[in-house]
């Protein structure tokens, strides 16, 4: 839209299966980033990051296993990358918190997953200023003993992905982020 919200062009990304977005970034070069998810063709749902102007889809990428992936978070990273924050779904059905660097071309550098037997999933990140990342989480794995509460958590990376430091916070009640 123009600043005073007219609709000045439209873009559809995908294809014929599910697709979602959950979050967009201007990049260095003034093109829009976007990730979320897209279906793949077992159904399961992959990381999906997409680079595009006005004229289209200069790249796309995804990035998955043989279950569940999701992006739920993006930010540019100093490097011109870009991260990824979300889920990821082991074979046993464990949800683990989900961090994945891309370069500038949408290639994935790394992933790691942060949390324990039980649901974690990121829903925001940042960059810190010496390159590592801060991704805020809800998670079942670091609940009260016994009981079967979301509480909130933070997850400290240096710049590969590392974890540094992890706090939970809540109660007996669920704490969602």
């Amino acid at each position: 839209t123009d600043r005073f919200g007219n609709q000045e062009w439209t873009r559809n990304i995908g294809g014929s299966a599910s697709e979602s977005a959950s979050a967009i970034a201007i990049a260095t070069d003034g093109n829009y980033v976007v990730a979320g998810y897209v279906e793949d063709a077992s159904g399961n749902r992959d990381v999906f990051l997409a680079k595009f102007d006005a004229g289209g889809v200069l790249w796309q990428s995804t990035f998955g296993g043989a279950e569940n992936e999701e992006g739920a978070e993006l930010v540019i990273t100093d490097d011109g990358g870009y991260a990824v924050a979300g889920y990821s779904t082991d074979a046993t059905g464990d949800q683990n918190a989900l961090l994945a660097k891309f370069d500038g071309s949408g290639t994935v550098v790394w992933t790691k997953d942060y949390g324990a037997l039980g649901s974690d999933w990121a829903t925001s990140l940042l960059q810190k200023s010496d390159g590592g990342y801060v991704l805020a989480a809800s998670t079942n794995s670091y609940s009260a003993p016994g009981l079967d509460n979301t509480n909130f958590m933070i997850v400290e990376t240096n710049s590969i992905g590392d974890e540094i430091d992890r706090l939970t916070y809540g109660t007996t009640e669920s704490n969602l982020n």
